[in-house]
């Protein structure tokens, strides 16, 4: 007897043969997978669709973008071209061979390039070189005038490596350079080669974005003279028409924004850390930035005062100082400042002056810079 099922009605069900079987359930299980995996990416039906990305960001995205990339800055160098390079490497400024790797990135030199070391002229003119390189690539390298630079620019040579007073004989970089009259005619504002490039550097500028946004000056700018000159533009012009001038408030060896130190040493200006912390605060916030920045006033290590209103980025780097390469950094993420000091071995994040310099030995050299600072 046949064991095939009969179909209802006593008809026998079609039967279907093997391989059509194995192919439906082959559509069946491709069908399924579709279902829980979702449909599948299409390729990219034309060369345009493949190079669509690799024009200018879309409007907002660069902004972020720009926003994200860090924002750094080296303080006083004096002559010291070989801690110059390194501390710009330290950044990631700069490749192996000393030209700018940093594409659209921005950074900033406080000033005081020249005198004490032996390579005063060879580092500015590196470092111009670094600013149009730094140009070209879609960056900026941003430098400033120092107290230095200032008194190149007025004759005074007396820290020019190799001066000799008394009327000895001179030697160094600046008998290298052809003596005492020579060099007064290459850094004059007016007529010199490097003077006239000198005078056109800012003395004040504001970088940085959101949290990071952050002033940097030489020395510090006073309240009443940031209120009076009312934009940075306006105080940048003032001060470099009183150096070709010969005088003005601006020029002033106290107050200064080249020369003033009651900010980084409030207790030997004779003023309240308290009121010196409002005027701080009150400055920046002035011109749109949440610090302060200044080099002018060597510490021990890159420091704070003013719970991070003021850093202090001066560390005498330079070979003249025995010190060595570092330099500052703001990194922007999710919205707050990360702002740390580098070293060349390691990194953290910059302490509170006075803070630090209590743990300090007092037969230690960390603690003779500290009294200039700190009331014990």
């Amino acid at each position: 007897h046949s064991h095939r099922a009969m179909a209802p009605g006593g008809r026998r069900r079609q039967q279907w043969p093997p391989f059509t079987l194995l192919l439906l359930g082959l559509v069946l299980l491709v069908l399924c997978y579709r279902l829980i995996s979702g449909p599948v990416p299409s390729a990219p039906s034309s060369p345009m669709r493949q190079t669509a990305f690799e024009g200018p960001p879309l409007d907002g995205l660069e902004t972020e973008m720009s926003a994200a990339l860090p924002l750094c800055a080296i303080a006083d160098l004096h002559g010291d071209l070989v801690h110059t390079l390194e501390a710009l490497r330290l950044c990631g400024l700069v490749d192996e061979h000393g030209h700018w790797s940093a594409g659209s990135r921005r950074a900033v030199q406080l000033g005081d390039v020249l005198d004490r070391g032996n390579a005063s002229i060879a580092t500015l003119e590196k470092l111009w070189e670094l600013r149009d390189e730094a140009a070209a690539a879609g960056g900026e390298f941003t430098l400033l005038i120092g107290n230095h630079e200032l008194m190149n620019m007025q004759g005074r040579l007396f820290y020019v490596h190799g001066y000799a007073r008394r009327g000895g004989q001179h030697s160094g970089e600046l008998a290298r350079i052809g003596g005492e009259v020579v060099w007064r005619q290459r850094l004059d504002p007016h007529t010199g080669d490097i003077g006239r490039r000198l005078v056109d550097q800012p003395a004040v500028v504001v970088r940085g974005e959101g949290e990071c946004r952050t002033m940097f000056v030489h020395a510090g700018v006073r309240f009443r003279d940031a209120e009076k000159y009312k934009t940075v533009e306006a105080l940048n012009r003032a001060l470099r028409e009183q150096i070709l001038q010969g005088s003005g408030e601006l020029l002033d060896s106290r107050e200064g924004p080249l020369w003033w130190r009651g900010y980084a040493r409030p207790h030997g200006s004779g003023a309240r850390e308290s009121d010196i912390c409002k005027e701080i605060k009150s400055t920046a916030e002035l011109y749109g930035a949440r610090r302060m920045a200044v080099g002018h006033n060597i510490v021990p290590w890159i420091s704070t005062r003013c719970a991070g209103t003021l850093q202090m980025l001066d560390v005498g780097m330079s070979s003249a100082y025995g010190g060595q390469p570092t330099a500052w950094r703001c990194d922007l993420i999710g919205g707050e400042a990360r702002i740390r000091a580098l070293y060349p071995v390691h990194e953290e994040a910059p302490p509170e002056l006075c803070s630090r310099c209590s743990l300090a030995s007092p037969l230690s050299r960390d603690w003779s810079e500290c009294r200039d600072y700190c009331q014990r």
